[in-house]
């Protein structure tokens, strides 16, 4: 089995010197590991072109995660370029599936070149990601956003840019989009209202829109209560997941905004 464990000889602060709006989404989730892991995300998908830092931002953060967690929390890296088997892959998950060494740690597993990944591979890493074992965490790394959307939904993502004023403004790159991420951010109650000019989009607009709801939510959390916001996330990958199965729009809307309201 082609997999490398990554010792944890770092120092505290952020070596990359890019991504700084990354890193300050990042650096919550580092927070919530110091004060208890309960309620951290079992997965992350880094994406972004290539020689942004994306590999080497996702691996300082699996060790900043890994000292947060625990001194016996443990980092696993799986290349995609080099390990691209089945059989690699269905090893690593049945050791993803293992107990860690106690309760207040995790095993980390870091995956690299993910955009090298057959269909195959990522069907059988989506069983484990929609049911993940309590004791692991996912870290994706990808060139593309080719993945299939049910990955993508059953993961928070992470945005790499090549600019270094790493922006992420998503308005710009979406206006079509805009009022509807406008309401679903500013609204205090009767989301619902909103059911029926999001039905008025297609099912692929509809997608699209909770992904960039996810990541406005996690630009929002260094002044939003991370608790909430986690779950609203799920909210939104649940309502993603549900979407590219093709179910009745119209329901999916409903639960979404009703269980989103919830939280507000």
């Amino acid at each position: 089995m082609k997999i490398d464990k990554i010792e944890d000889n770092f120092d505290n602060s952020w070596q990359t010197k890019a991504q700084l709006g990354a890193k300050k989404v990042l650096q919550n989730f580092i927070n919530l590991s110091e004060v208890g892991n309960s309620s951290l995300p079992h997965a992350f998908l880094f994406l972004g072109p290539r020689l942004v830092g994306k590999y080497q931002l996702a691996k300082e953060f699996a060790q900043k995660l890994s000292a947060g967690l625990s001194n016996r929390s443990e980092i696993f890296q799986f290349d995609f370029q080099t390990a691209n088997g089945l059989e690699d892959l269905r090893e690593l998950i049945k050791f993803s599936s293992l107990t860690a060494v106690d309760q207040s740690s995790k095993t980390i597993f870091l995956l690299r070149n993910f955009q090298d990944a057959s269909i195959g591979a990522q069907n059988t890493l989506l069983k484990t990601l929609e049911e993940p074992a309590s004791s692991s965490i996912f870290i994706l790394v990808s060139n593309n956003n080719s993945e299939i959307p049910t990955i993508m939904s059953r993961c928070v993502p992470i945005r790499c840019y090549a600019s270094t004023s790493d922006s992420r403004d998503i308005d710009i790159q979406f206006p079509e989009l805009q009022p509807h991420l406008d309401g679903l951010t500013t609204a205090k109650s009767g989301l619902l209202a909103q059911l029926k000019t999001l039905q008025e989009l297609e099912n692929k607009d509809l997608q699209l829109l909770m992904q960039l709801w996810v990541e406005k939510l996690l630009l929002l959390l260094p002044s939003a209560d991370v608790g909430k916001t986690i779950q609203k996330i799920r909210i939104a990958q649940t309502a993603n997941q549900d979407l590219n199965k093709n179910y009745n729009p119209k329901l999916i809307l409903q639960e979404f905004l009703l269980q989103t309201e919830k939280i507000v």
